[in-house]
């Protein structure tokens, strides 16, 4: 039985995104259970502590270096990443690191790859989309990144992947896992949800959360924004998020005329986002492409009617009709169609309500870390 594994993080607090928030999750589920895990991840920036504890889970972060394309970026890795290769697997025997867990494989996995190697520790590595998620297409652009990735997964004892689409995806790239490979969604945690009660707020809003960059898909929410606006004068739009295409994003508003009725929160912490979910009229995931659609999962515990585009992951969630409504993603004139019907057809809500409640009771954490508990055990067979 693993005792203390070490989860390499793509990722991790103060940063805020779906691979963050997935790592608290589960390190906080085997806290409570008794089991002592350590996060490893990325010192960026150099400001942060080496060492501390975020909500009690233990997290230690170094400098994971990547080759750089000139000549003295080459040199400059060679000798830092080869101390910080010993310091990491020093560190974690001393901890008693007994699993090493790749969350997301970025530059995390080089320094998890040889801390396993070291600690004769058996290998759990978990894709979140990466080969065609990462809104720089760092995967695209680096062929050590896509090395690194392969030799992940050849040496991984078991493979998760947050959909069932994420491992069609890596499988079609890197060939047959030969049964190395489960489906283990991210979760949600239920009760962060069901404490939460509504508030009258200045007016009503329909909501776009997540990270400003191309594959999300807000422009498309803008646009389908404003094929609406003049039907309802009250409604406002609300996007909560930050990250490069924001300016674009503000640019596009102005354009429309619509200053006055799309807010703009910027990033925003997990309780204020779930006090936004709670109280919106209808949630929007606009994605152009998504491996799971965790935030999905968090308005329909929220209480909130789903609009989502019918790509990546997302329809292994979101069942049209039922649970959710579907659009084709890309398509802005689908888009405004389906929040149109989310928002006048009063039966269709309560039924969306009610089911995706009970969807999302399926995906709660204590679920899901006895998945990720049964692969730690496959593992280290």
């Amino acid at each position: 039985m693993t005792t203390a594994p070490a989860i390499f993080a793509s990722s991790f607090y103060p940063h805020v995104g779906g691979v963050e928030e997935a790592v608290r999750q589960l390190a906080t589920e085997q806290l409570r259970r008794g089991i002592n895990p350590v996060v490893v991840t990325n010192r960026y920036p150099k400001t942060l502590p080496a060492r501390e504890r975020v909500d009690e889970i233990a997290v230690s972060r170094y400098a994971f270096r990547v080759p750089g394309a000139h000549w003295r970026h080459l040199v400059g890795w060679v000798g830092a990443a080869a101390s910080t290769h010993a310091l990491v697997a020093r560190e974690l025997k001393a901890y008693g690191a007994d699993l090493v867990h790749v969350q997301c494989i970025s530059s995390n996995a080089s320094y998890a790859l040889s801390s396993s190697r070291a600690l004769d520790a058996p290998l759990v590595v978990t894709m979140q989309g990466e080969l065609t998620m990462d809104a720089s297409q760092a995967y695209q652009r680096s062929f050590y990144l896509r090395r690194l990735w392969r030799r992940s997964l050849d040496a991984a004892d078991v493979i998760t992947g947050c959909s069932q689409f994420v491992l069609d995806e890596a499988e079609e790239v890197y060939g047959s896992f030969s049964g190395r490979a489960r489906v283990i969604p991210n979760g949600i945690r239920l009760s962060e949800y069901t404490g939460v009660p509504p508030r009258p707020t200045p007016a009503p809003y329909v909501l776009g959360i997540g990270r400003m960059v191309t594959q999300k898909g807000f422009d498309l929410l803008i646009e389908s924004f404003r094929a609406l606006s003049a039907d309802w004068p009250e409604l406002h739009l609300i996007l909560a998020g930050d990250g490069p295409a924001r300016s674009g994003l503000e640019a596009q508003v102005e354009r429309l005329g619509l200053a006055t009725r799309v807010d703009f929160y910027g990033s925003v912490g997990h309780e204020r986002a779930v006090e936004l979910l709670k109280n919106a009229e209808v949630f929007v995931l606009s994605s152009r492409h998504e491996p799971q659609g965790i935030v999905v999962l968090e308005a329909m515990a929220a209480g909130t009617p789903v609009v989502a585009a019918r790509v990546g992951g997302v329809p292994e969630i979101v069942r049209d009709g039922e649970n959710g409504l579907l659009f084709t993603g890309g398509d802005d004139e689908a888009l405004a169609a389906a929040i149109r019907r989310a928002l006048t057809d009063e039966a269709l809500r309560g039924r969306l309500v009610a089911a995706g409640r009970g969807s999302a009771a399926k995906y709660d954490w204590a679920p899901t870390t006895d998945a990720y508990l049964a692969a730690y055990k496959d593992a280290t067979r």
